[in-house]
C-alpha cells in the first residue's frame, strides 16, 4: 500500500509527496493526522491526501499455447460520454491474442471482429459500471513487453517461452469484477493468465477554506512547490539499515537554516525530528521506526506529479 499528500502553492501549482511500502491496515485517518502535523513545515496548502491499496489474486488458466507470444497484442479502443458531455477513451491490449478474434482485411491488415469487440465491450461495462461504453476499433499490434510490467489494475499473462506481460485494465467497481473479467478475457488469449492485481483509492479533497488548504507567502521563492526540501530519514529493517526520502514542497523559511555561504538552506534538526516522530506514527512504529538524517533544499523544475 502507498499513501500520498498533494500540495498546492500560492500560484496554484501542485506537487505530491508519496509514502510507499505501507501495510494495508494503515488508515486514511493516519494520513490525515500526519498531513495536519506537517502543515507548519510547508508554505503550500494541502489540497488532497489519500491511500492506494493493492490486492493480488491468483487466476487458474491452465498452460500457455505452443504458439503463444505475449509480444503480440490485440489493441482495442472504446469510448464513453460522461454526465458532463465529455468523451472518455479506454484502451486495452490483450497479450498473445487468439487469431480467431480477427479478420484479415485485404490491404489493411488484421482487424478485430465486430462481434468480438462488442463482447469485450459488454464485459468491460460490467467490470467498470460504465454502461454507455462503446466499442470503436481493434487491430493486431506488436509491442515489446518488459517482464513484470505491473501497474495499477492489471492481469498477468505467461507465454510458452516464459515471458510475462501485465495487461492493464480500467478501474473495476470491485475486486470480484476484475476477477470475473480476467476469467472472461482468457478466452481471447492463447497465453495463460496467472494472477491479477486490484487497486482501490481512498481520498479526501479539502475545501479551499480549510485551514490546512490555505497556502502562505514566503521569501526567496520558498512559497513555490518548485522549491523543495528532500527530507531524508533512516530506519532499520531486519539487519539492514535503509533510507527513505520525503518531498516537502515549499518549505517554510522559519524551519530552515541558511548555509554559511548564504546560498543554500537545510531543514532545522528540531523540525526534522518532529517529522520523523509523526511519520513513524503514520507508518506504525512496529512497521517502520524513522530517524531524521538531513533535509536539503534545492530549486528544480517541477516534474509531473
Amino acid at each position: 500500500m502507498k499513501a500520498y499528500i498533494r500540495f498546492q502553492d500560492v500560484g496554484g501549482i501542485q506537487s505530491s509527496a508519496w509514502f510507499k511500502n505501507m501495510v494495508n491496515s494503515a488508515t486514511l485517518a493516519a494520513v490525515q493526522t500526519f498531513a495536519a502535523t506537517i502543515k507548519f513545515a510547508t508554505n503550500a496548502g494541502i489540497k488532497e491526501y489519500g491511500v492506494i491499496r493493492s490486492y493480488g489474486f491468483d487466476i487458474s488458466d491452465g498452460t500457455p499455447d505452443a504458439e503463444s507470444n505475449v509480444k503480440n497484442k490485440a489493441r482495442l479502443h472504446f469510448n464513453s460520454v460522461n454526465e458532463n458531455g465529455e468523451t472518455g477513451l479506454v484502451s486495452i491490449w490483450i497479450p498473445a491474442p487468439d487469431m480467431a478474434m480477427f479478420e484479415n482485411v485485404e490491404g489493411v491488415g488484421y482487424r478485430v471482429l465486430q462481434a468480438s469487440g462488442e463482447a469485450i465491450r459488454d464485459a468491460l461495462r460490467t467490470m467498470t459500471g460504465i454502461t454507455n461504453l462503446a466499442y470503436s476499433t481493434g487491430i493486431l499490434d506488436y509491442s515489446e513487453s518488459a517482464k513484470g510490467n505491473k501497474s495499477e489494475n492489471c492481469i498477468e499473462f505467461l507465454d510458452v517461452s516464459g515471458n510475462k506481460c501485465w495487461m492493464n485494465t480500467p478501474q473495476p467497481i470491485i475486486q470480484a469484477a476484475l476477477s470475473t473479467f480476467a476469467t472472461f478475457i482468457t478466452g481471447y488469449s492463447i497465453a495463460a493468465a496467472q494472477r491479477g492485481n486490484y487497486v482501490t483509492t481512498e481520498a479526501t479533497v479539502l475545501l479551499s477554506t480549510d485551514p490546512l488548504a490555505i497556502p502562505n507567502a514566503d521569501i526567496n521563492g520558498l512559497d513555490s512547490v518548485e522549491r523543495r526540501c528532500a527530507v531524508k530519514f533512516v530506519y532499520v529493517e531486519g539487519t539492514h539499515r535503509k533510507f527513505m526520502t520525503m518531498n516537502l514542497p515549499a518549505p517554510a523559511s522559519a524551519n530552515l537554516i541558511q548555509g554559511k555561504d548564504k546560498k543554500g538552506y537545510s531543514l532545522a534538526v528540531g523540525t526534522g525530528n518532529t517529522m520523523a516522530v509523526n511519520l513513524t506514527a503514520m507508518y506504525g512504529i512496529a512497521n517502520r521506526s524513522l530517524t531524521f538524517k538531513n533535509g536539503k533544499v534545492a530549486h528544480s523544475e517541477l516534474d509531473p506529479q
